[in-house]
């Protein structure tokens, strides 16, 4: 039979949630509608800073676990990036506006995994440094690309590093003293003094040194 049919919670005898279903001329029909769907996608707008946010996931407003993400993603938060915030608190990171590139000769990172070529020549924000002692290195960087961490990159595998020793090799050297000759104008005006082992030759005549 075509016809209405509904979910009522409270139809029949006694009163109670259950199925019904009405022909098309029942007075009980007054009428029909088709509510208008929108297309359009509702976006959460986020009313406080990530930095407001994270402060109150250390109080335990937004509780933890699967509940902490679902409340997050209702409110329009990203729950990774409130994750890596409340991390960087934990563990005293200061976020920074440093960026480095990763060099062609970098092959591990500072903690010894391989490095994976997709990241060469490319460049990611440093969240922290640490003093280190490793080959030619004194400073290794934390590099983060958006929420997530990439790895520890030594000095050395920054993209422009000179190593001391090639910076060494660049720079002129000085002159040592004894290259160092001192000859009074007057010795050489109008003459061509060539010197000898116990002789010098003044103009082609040879002269004997003598100590005196």
């Amino acid at each position: 039979m075509v016809g209405v049919y509904t979910i009522e919670g409270n139809a029949g005898s006694p009163s109670q949630g259950r199925r019904s279903s009405y022909p098309l001329n029942s007075a009980y029909i007054k009428g029909y509608a088709r509510p208008k769907y929108s297309n359009a996608t509702t976006t959460i707008k986020a009313n406080k800073s990530i930095d407001q946010v994270t402060q109150e996931v250390l109080n335990g407003l937004w509780g933890n676990g699967s509940e902490r993400i679902q409340k997050l993603q209702s409110s329009g938060y990203n729950p990774d990036i409130v994750q890596n915030k409340v991390n960087d608190l934990i563990n005293g990171v200061q976020r920074t506006e440093q960026t480095v590139t990763i060099g062609r000769q970098a092959k591990q990172w500072e903690t010894g995994q391989n490095i994976h070529p997709s990241v060469i020549g490319k460049s990611f924000k440093v969240v922290k440094t640490k003093a280190v002692n490793k080959s030619d290195s004194k400073k290794s960087y934390l590099l983060v690309d958006g929420a997530t961490y990439i790895g520890w990159l030594l000095e050395q595998d920054v993209d422009g590093f000179k190593r001391p020793q090639d910076a060494a090799t660049l720079a002129p050297s000085a002159p040592k003293p004894e290259d160092k000759q001192e000859v009074k104008p007057e010795e050489l005006k109008e003459q061509t003094v060539d010197v000898l082992i116990n002789e010098v030759v003044v103009n082609g005549k040879h002269y004997k040194l003598v100590e005196e």
